[in-house]
């Protein structure tokens, strides 16, 4: 494993970086969805005054002095079972993998992939989560750069 890695899309450079750099803060839309099995989860959302939502679901608080549609970046795994968590996603199917899970289903209406322990007791239909601090990332719509 190399100790700096640089990301390409179409002979262009994307992102140079650690591997734990690239992989936690990716500068694109693209880095994001190349970087980690399963890839993260990137869905349309937007950021209101107070908070970042995925249609009627909050996911973040609002970054300062910005507004409008957004790119919103969760990998699966840091979206965590969690019964008293404050976001539910509709869980249509359960995917044994072995040591670990994989649950697809919807969030505010869109795809989305949560990461869990072979372990951890989980089924089809509504499931509560909790995000893990920090864990939500934003890009912009049209250049799919990410946003601070």
């Amino acid at each position: 494993m190399a100790d700096r890695i640089i990301v390409m899309n179409g002979g262009r450079i994307e992102q140079i970086g650690t591997p734990s750099e690239v992989y936690h803060s990716p500068a694109t839309t693209f880095v994001a969805s190349f970087m980690g099995a399963p890839p993260m989860n990137l869905l349309d959302g937007r950021i209101d005054a107070d908070a970042v939502r995925i249609g009627d679901v909050t996911v973040a608080d609002a970054p300062q002095d910005q507004t409008g549609a957004v790119t919103v970046g969760i990998r699966p795994e840091d979206m965590v079972p969690d019964a008293a968590g404050p976001i539910t996603v509709d869980i249509d199917l359960v995917e044994e993998l072995g040591a670990h899970r994989l649950l697809h289903g919807r969030l505010g209406g869109q795809a989305v992939s949560i990461h869990v322990s072979k372990d951890s007791p989980v089924r089809t239909g509504a499931l509560r989560v909790a995000l893990k601090p920090g864990s939500v990332s934003l890009f912009d719509v049209q250049s799919g750069d990410r946003v601070e």
